[in-house]
């Protein structure tokens, strides 16, 4: 992943969460939040136990499958499992795929309580939860949330990731969490510094010339080539 030291944002944020305090984050994309919390719950996963101990709910199907992908890359050495519900299958499919006993589970709200509901879900042994997103999940499905805290003992650990955080949503998140940390990261801050874009106009002649080369050179994320007018994009693996 590329990672030569913590963001601003991760140095931050990583101990409160190891600690288990409460935490809320609001910073802007790019700065890391997500990654920190997830580097903090792979820290605090007992491997021995094959139970769920770590739930993430993200508003959207891709988000969660984004996620599940960055757990399983960083967990691969801890032998940690983690796994996506997101609907759009039989939920009995969810169900027998629990057997396995993911460490971590990442899903929206309308999935997840679907799991618990049916009970194949254990609640007892999950010590953190996560909502990424906030904003946009206690706005569209505050009474969701609300109820699926319910399953829970008082004591679970509430981290809250939000890009922006309204005044209201801010008044909101005081019922699900307990004396929490606030890291506040201002917007002026620019994230994605690191990154440089260049381009070259081609004309159509070049085109097998620029895709040859771009096949022995290692360039990482995206060529995009543009042909009269036209765009394509070749991904590379990095």
């Amino acid at each position: 992943y590329g990672f030569e030291k913590p963001s601003v944002i991760q140095q931050r944020t990583i101990l409160p969460c190891i600690n288990r305090h409460d935490v809320i984050v609001q910073a802007q994309s790019g700065t890391g939040k997500t990654t920190s919390v997830l580097i903090s719950i792979l820290q605090n996963i007992e491997t021995s136990l094959n139970e769920c101990q770590a739930l993430i709910l993200v508003p959207s199907r891709k988000l969660a499958q984004q996620i599940e992908k960055v757990i399983i890359a960083f967990g691969d050495f801890m032998k940690i499992d983690c796994h996506a519900w997101i609907g759009g299958k039989n939920i009995c499919n969810n169900i027998h795929e629990l057997d396995s006993f993911p460490h971590v589970v990442v899903g929206t709200p309308d999935c997840v309580s679907a799991l618990i509901a049916k009970k194949p879900l254990k609640t007892q042994f999950i010590k953190t939860i996560v909502l990424d997103k906030a904003d946009e999940l206690l706005i569209s499905n505050k009474v969701q949330i609300k109820n699926l805290l319910k399953f829970f003992e008082e004591d679970i650990q509430v981290i809250l990731l939000s890009k922006l955080m309204s005044e209201d949503v801010l008044d909101e998140s005081t019922h699900f969490v307990n004396n929490p940390i606030h890291i506040l990261e201002q917007n002026e801050e620019l994230a994605l510094d690191a990154i440089i874009q260049f381009y070259i106009k081609l004309t159509n002649k070049n085109k097998a010339i620029i895709r040859k080369h771009s096949e022995i050179n290692d360039y990482s994320g995206s060529l995009s080539i543009d042909i009269g007018g036209r765009i394509e994009s070749d991904w590379k693996e990095v």
